[in-house]
């Protein structure tokens, strides 16, 4: 049974902005069947709409592909807030660092990945594993 995988904003940014060692680890979980992927609208607004404001058109074709491929949108907000508020409170995590984790934690994700350090009040957090890709 594959695991259900968040990707926070700055692995998808990766994979168009980065050096090509950040991209391969991003691109290498995109390829593993063992993942089925899932989002939220905080990424959406991290990613595909800046693109869309800047007119990066090649980063907003790719931010689209990825959500089209993605086994469904994590987009419940009255859970994800009330969860998010909890993340903050009892774990320390920052404001949008806390409504992703948030949205991976109200559809059961299995993981969690990010380009965040490991020292980072997100890896407190007990309700889901936190992988850094660092």
């Amino acid at each position: 049974m594959a695991l259900i995988t968040y990707l926070d904003s700055n692995c998808l940014i990766a994979v168009t902005d980065a050096e090509p060692q950040r991209r391969a680890k991003v691109q290498a979980l995109l390829g593993d069947p063992r993942h089925s992927l899932i989002y939220s609208p905080f990424t959406v607004l991290e990613t595909l709409t800046l693109a869309l404001h800047y007119g990066k058109k090649a980063k907003a074709q790719y931010f689209r592909q990825h959500f089209n491929q993605c086994i469904f949108i994590s987009d419940n907000l009255g859970l994800i807030m009330q969860e998010a508020h909890r993340q903050a409170e009892r774990y320390g995590v920052a404001s949008v660092d806390a409504c992703h984790l948030a949205a991976a934690i109200v559809v059961s994700a299995d993981e969690f990945y990010t380009f965040e350090k490991p020292t980072k009040p997100m890896f407190r957090t007990q309700e889901i594993k936190v992988i850094s890709l660092l």
